[in-house]
């Protein structure tokens, strides 16, 4: 399988389930398996970001970028930390974005977990895992946080500056299915005046 990476931004802000039935009219589209996706939307319904696995990578990119040219599409990887991040109640969920110069190496750490080696001790930011395309000059961390302002701040001050941060909300795809109502069955329009 092969992760396919979808970002959007929104001119109108859009409800969470509008933003999960347009992931998964996506999802179908490019033959992803639902289960394996994942999307994630900003709490002001202004961004979402979505990964699609799919069995064959370039029919899964080729298709999308034939149906929203406008859209940015990007194949890549996803990357998770040693540690795992702790539950905790009063942190938040973050997404940060970084568009770099130069690629980044494939193996090694990427520079969004090198820069957050002390955001846990001192501004409490929680890696959790890392989007990385695979020419390596884009990353998306998703992190736990007590705010975006945290993320912003633990990685301005580790001299990696974020190019973006936004709080989310996340949902599987296929819990989107369960909230929208049933298709209705085709049925002909009655003839008028009857």
């Amino acid at each position: 399988m092969t992760d396919v990476i979808y970002e959007r931004a929104f001119r109108s802000p859009v409800t969470s389930p509008e933003a999960l039935a347009l992931a998964e009219r996506l999802a179908r589209g490019i033959g992803a398996d639902s289960a394996q996706s994942e999307c994630l939307v900003s709490d002001d319904g202004r961004r979402m970001l979505c990964r699609f696995s799919v069995p064959n990578r370039s029919d899964g990119l080729r298709n999308g970028r034939a149906r929203n040219r406008e859209r940015r599409w990007w194949i890549g990887r996803v990357r998770r930390p040693q540690a795992e991040s702790r539950a905790d109640a009063n942190l938040v969920d973050v997404v940060g974005e970084r568009e770099l110069r130069t690629p980044m190496r494939s193996a090694g750490p990427t520079p969004l977990e090198q820069a957050c080696r002390l955001c846990a001790s001192v501004h409490r930011v929680h890696l959790v895992r890392v989007y990385v395309s695979l020419d390596g000059l884009r990353a998306i961390g998703v992190f736990r946080a007590p705010d975006a302002e945290s993320v912003r701040l633990a990685y301005r001050s580790a001299g990696a500056p974020l190019d973006r941060v936004w709080p989310f909300h996340p949902a599987r795809i296929e819990r989107a299915l369960a909230r929208l109502p049933a298709p209705m069955p085709f049925a002909p329009a009655s003839p008028r005046g009857r």
